[in-house]
Parts: structure tokens; sequence; C-alpha cells
């Protein structure tokens, strides 16, 4: 009645070994994608943030880098088990825009990095923080 020992198995070792660095990039694909995102931002590099959106009706800085003056940054949220478990990473971005006589000063939102790309809120007044001049 003695215990049983834990054998080395060459076998498991190169299973987790294949398995393991591919499992880790899935979970961690949303934070870099955050990642470049906010880095993108910092950079001025806008063609590359808005290559990074999920859908390309609703991306930011989309129309607001025509703007008279625009600035943005991004801000990867702390990660939850939330997070993990739904395979996403918070973001909060905080912009500057100035069209004119509006100006939009520092307006925030949240948009959401996943596997995919970025995804933002649908409503586009939302994300400039301005009320667009109707027609």
């Amino acid at each position: 009645m003695g215990r049983k020992e834990t054998r080395f198995s060459l076998r498991t070792l190169l299973v987790l070994m294949t398995i393991g660095p591919p499992a880790a990039y899935w979970l961690a694909q949303p934070t870099l994608n955050a990642q470049r995102y906010a880095a993108a931002l910092a950079m001025k590099e806008y063609a590359v943030a808005d290559r990074m959106c999920v859908d390309q009706k609703h991306c930011f800085p989309g129309p607001a880098k025509g703007m008279l003056s625009f600035a943005a940054q991004a801000k990867v949220e702390r990660l939850s088990w939330q997070d993990v478990w739904r395979g996403e990473r918070r973001m909060v971005i905080y912009h500057q825009a100035h069209i004119g006589s509006l100006m939009g000063a520092f307006v925030s939102f949240e948009a959401v990095a996943t596997r995919r790309g970025i995804l933002f809120p649908d409503d586009e007044e939302k994300l400039l923080g301005i009320e667009l001049p109707g027609p």
C-alpha cells in the first residue's frame, strides 16, 4: 500500500509544449490588440488605428482625424477575470476634437479589444462627444 509515484513522461511534456504557447497567445491576443491600438493613437498613426477596427463603418478616429485639431489617447483598463472569460479587454479612449466653433474637450468613451480587433459604440455622436450639426 505504497504511494503511487509520478513518472516523467516525455509524451506529456511534448503535448504541453505543443499546446501551451498557442493557448497562451490565444488568451493574450485581446491585450496585445488593445496595446497596439493605444500605441497607434499615441504615435498619431490614425490609419493604423482605423485598420484595427472590426466594423469599418463605426471606427475611431475615422471621421474625426480630418477635423481642424484632433488628439486622442487610449488607456487599457486593468485585466479582470470577466475579461479573460469573455476573451476581451476593456479600454477607455480620451480625445479632443475641434471643428470650427464646436469643441469636444477631453471626451471619453469605452471600447473593447477582442481577438478580431477593436469594437466601438455604434452612436457616432457618442464617439465624437459633440452634437454634429443636422441638415
